[in-house]
C-alpha cells in the first residue's frame, strides 16, 4: 500500500510517498521516510506528535492505503492568542 510522510518547518518541507506492507505502523513509515533521499536534511528536525490526516495518533497506529502521516511540530505562537491580541490593539 502507498502512504505519504510529510514534515514542514518555516524554511523547508519534506514529503515522500512510500510503499509499505499491510499492517505497517506510523513508526514504520517514519523510519522508512528518514532513510529516503527525499528526507535528506530532516534528521535534525524534531517533531512533537504524529498525525494522520490531521488527527493525532500514536506510533502504533496501523496505516491504511493512501494515509498521510504528518510529523507535527509545536506552533511558536498560539493563533487564537495572537488574534485576540490583534483585536485588542484595534
Amino acid at each position: 500500500m502507498i502512504v505519504e510522510v510529510v514534515l514542514a518547518t518555516p524554511v523547508q518541507n519534506w514529503s515522500v510517498e512510500l510503499e509499505v506492507e499491510d499492517g505497517s505502523t506510523a513508526a514504520d513509515a517514519i523510519a522508512l521516510a528518514y532513510e529516503s533521499e527525499e528526507f535528506a536534511g530532516a534528521e535534525g528536525v524534531s517533531f512533537d506528535a504524529i498525525g494522520v490526516w490531521g488527527t493525532v495518533v500514536g506510533e502504533d497506529y496501523v496505516l491504511m492505503d493512501d494515509d498521510r502521516v504528518e510529523l507535527l511540530r509545536k506552533l511558536p505562537v498560539d493563533p487564537f492568542s495572537r488574534r485576540r491580541k490583534l483585536s485588542e490593539q484595534s
